[in-house]
């Protein structure tokens, strides 16, 4: 049985709260060393079962969407430093293939190939331009970013 040892300061700091939230899920799960069991040591404050917070903020603002082709020549997705929210790029083409890639020109072969009807959600918003290239004429996208 693992037990765990309060630690208040490190949970309030932003950088190990996620840290602190997956340790403690692995080993409610039994994924973790400590067999599937939790034991909280200390005395939780009288009347109340608050161990402590987890705030969040609910990111809002505009999101811009554009619809457009390419063909078999390189060309501009988005100018530079344009998304720094959120970057999704859907490949609406029905057969072609969508190359994406940070340097110019792109190529099937220094970027991201993302198929006929998928889309790729960036999990890191790049700060400089985005160039595509279809692998026939016409290959359609969607592009979403803030």
């Amino acid at each position: 049985m693992a037990t765990l040892i309060p630690i208040p300061s490190i949970l309030t700091t932003e950088k190990y709260r996620h840290l602190a939230l997956q340790a403690l899920y692995q080993l409610a799960s039994g994924s973790g060393s400590g067999g599937g069991s939790v034991t909280i040591t200390g005395s939780l404050p009288a009347g109340s079962n608050l161990i402590g917070s987890v705030t969040s903020q609910v990111a809002s603002g505009s999101i811009t969407m554009s619809n457009s082709s390419v063909g078999t020549s390189s060309a501009t997705l988005l100018a530079a430093s344009s998304a720094s929210k959120m970057l999704t790029i859907q490949n609406t083409s029905a057969s072609n293939t969508l190359y994406v890639s940070t340097t110019s020109p792109a190529t099937s072969t220094n970027g991201i190939a993302i198929g006929a009807g998928v889309g790729y959600q960036f999990p890191y918003i790049p700060t400089n331009a985005l160039y595509c290239l279809g692998s026939a004429a016409s290959t359609t996208y969607t592009i979403w970013y803030a």
